[in-house]
């Protein structure tokens, strides 16, 4: 699998253009993990310290990072990550739907919303890799 990468005009986003099709309609954002629940690849992404947002094209997947991190660091292991997702037999997408009990509602509270986030965001996924 061949990944290219190409600059935007945003310094802090970066195109990797691997040599296989992400959608074949439209586009998807994911401008925070919390909507990753129909993207394995992209809650993996999101699981890289630095990167904060993940978007499909047709051919390639932006990625915006944290200003303050560097993109040296940050680019071996997104390389792995799209490696290891588009070398995969299993599809890119789900069709799961966010669970009901992490969902934030109108009435919740700023504290309640928070920790909806963390049990959807960091502890769900990692006890749905362990088993």
């Amino acid at each position: 699998l061949y990944i290219a990468t190409k600059p935007t005009p945003n310094p802090n986003s970066l195109k990797f253009m691997p040599s296989k099709t992400i959608m074949k309609d439209g586009t998807l954002d994911f401008p925070n993990i919390r909507y990753t629940h129909i993207s394995p690849m992209a809650r993996e992404l999101f699981q890289v310290q630095g990167v904060n947002r993940v978007f499909y094209g047709s051919d390639y997947v932006a990625i915006s990072k944290e200003e303050k991190s560097d993109w040296a660091i940050l680019k071996p292991a997104i390389f792995q990550v799209l490696t290891q997702f588009l070398t995969s037999p299993d599809p890119l997408f789900t069709d799961s739907e966010e669970p009901a009990d992490t969902a934030i509602s109108e009435g919740d509270s700023e504290v309640v919303q928070l920790i909806k986030e963390i049990i959807s965001t960091r502890i769900r996924p990692v006890i749905q890799e362990d088993g």
